[in-house]
C-alpha cells in the first residue's frame, strides 16, 4: 500500500514537473518573441532615421550645387563683362 501510495505521488509530481516545464518553455516562446519584435522596431526605427538623414543630405547637396552654380555664373559673366566691354 505505501508503494502504490508512493508511486501515485510520484506520478503526481511528474504530471506537475511536465506541467511546469510546459510552461516555462511556453514562457521563454513568448520572452523571446517579444524581444524580436522590440528588436525589428528598433531596426525600423534606425532604417527610417538613415532614410531621414540620407534626404536631408540629398537636399543639402541640391542647395549647395545650386548654389555654386549660381556663382560661378555670377562670376563667369563679371569676367565676361570685364573681357568684353559691350556686353
Amino acid at each position: 500500500m505505501n508503494q502504490l501510495f508512493i508511486l501515485r505521488v510520484l506520478a503526481k509530481l511528474s504530471i506537475k514537473a511536465q506541467l511546469t516545464s510546459m510552461v516555462v518553455v511556453f514562457a521563454l516562446i513568448m520572452l523571446f518573441m517579444v524581444v524580436s519584435v522590440w528588436q525589428a522596431h528598433q531596426d525600423q526605427r534606425r532604417a527610417s532615421i538613415a532614410l531621414e538623414v540620407a534626404s536631408r543630405q540629398q537636399l543639402l547637396t541640391q542647395k549647395l550645387t545650386k548654389e555654386t552654380y549660381l556663382y560661378l555664373q555670377q562670376k563667369c559673366s563679371n569676367r565676361c563683362s570685364n573681357i568684353y566691354p559691350g556686353q
